[in-house]
C-alpha cells in the first residue's frame, strides 16, 4: 500500500490529477490538514473529534463544538527553535476514518458555517468512499521525525509556517517507519530523502514515488558549508484518550 501526502489527496479530491487513491494510507497529520482541523493558534484546533462509540451516536444531533478535553493531543516542544504547539484528535480522527463513523464527524462540524460544513462533510465521505486507511502518529514516528528535522535543518530552512515543515517531516517519518512508498510532489522532500536515504524514487504520471521499503540512512562526512544545528532536547507530550 502507498502513503499519500496532503497535496496528493487534495489533487484527487479536486479532480486536478488522475491518481488512484483507493485502498491507500494517510498519516493522521494528512487527515488533520486535509480536513482543515489545524489552526494557527498553538493550543487550539478548528474542531475536535471525541471518542464516542458509534451506538451512542444514534439520533444524536449536536450544533456546538465538542470540548477539546474529550479528545487526544500531542504537544511538541522545540525549545529555542519554535514555540510549542499541539495537534489534536490524532488518534480519534484515525479511528473515525477507519471505522467509517461519518455521523460522529458530521456532529463535530455541525457548528461550522454551512458552506464549510458542506465541504468538510464531502471530504470525509471522499476518504471513506475510497477506503483510505488512516495511521495515527505514534511515539516512534515523532522520535524519527525529530532526527529527520535536525538533519533537514542542518542544510535547509523551514517554511515560513514552521508547522508546515514539521507536518511534512511527520509524513516522511511515518513512511519510513512503515517502510512504504510515499506519493508526493514535494521536490525538496524528495531531494532530502534522496540525500539521506538510498530510497528508490521514480516519477509516475508526474507524481514522485519514494520507496522506503529497503531504505537505509546514508552517512555523510560533515560539510563545511552545512549549517550547524544542535537539537537541545526537543520533547513531546502525548495525551491519549481517557474514555
Amino acid at each position: 500500500m502507498n502513503i499519500l501526502d496532503t497535496q496528493i489527496i487534495s489533487y484527487k479530491y479536486n479532480k486536478s490529477k488522475e491518481i488512484d487513491v483507493r485502498n491507500t494510507i494517510i498519516p493522521s497529520i494528512v487527515a488533520i490538514e486535509f480536513l482543515l482541523m489545524q489552526t494557527n493558534k498553538p493550543y487550539s484546533a478548528n474542531y475536535y473529534i471525541p471518542r464516542i462509540n458509534r451506538s451512542h451516536m444514534v439520533g444524536m444531533k449536536i450544533d456546538h463544538p465538542f470540548n477539546k478535553s474529550l479528545t487526544d493531543s500531542i504537544i511538541f516542544n522545540f525549545k529555542q527553535l519554535h514555540q510549542p504547539f499541539a495537534i489534536f484528535s490524532n488518534y480519534n480522527i484515525s479511528e473515525l476514518i477507519n471505522t467509517k463513523n461519518i455521523d460522529l464527524f458530521d456532529n463535530a462540524v455541525n457548528f461550522k458555517e454551512k458552506k464549510l460544513q458542506k465541504d468538510l462533510k464531502k471530504k470525509i465521505r471522499f476518504i471513506v468512499d475510497n477506503n483510505i486507511f488512516c495511521e495515527p502518529i505514534v511515539e516512534k514516528d515523532i522520535e524519527i521525525g525529530y532526527k529527520l528535522l535536525e538533519k533537514f535543518l542542518s542544510k535547509y530552512s523551514s517554511k515560513d509556517d514552521f508547522s508546515n515543515t514539521w507536518n511534512d517531516i511527520l509524513i516522511l517519518s511515518k513512511s519510513i517507519s512503515k517502510k512504504m512508498t510515499l506519493l508526493t510532489e514535494d521536490k525538496l522532500l524528495n531531494t532530502f530523502a534522496s540525500e539521506s536515504f538510498n530510497a528508490n524514487c521514480i516519477r509516475d504520471n508526474g507524481i514522485l514515488n519514494i520507496d522506503f521499503s529497503k531504505a537505509v540512512i546514508i552517512k555523510r562526512k560533515p560539510n563545511r558549508e552545512t549549517k550547524e544545528y544542535i537539537n537541545n532536547g526537543w520533547q513531546y507530550k502525548m495525551r491519549k484518550n481517557i474514555i
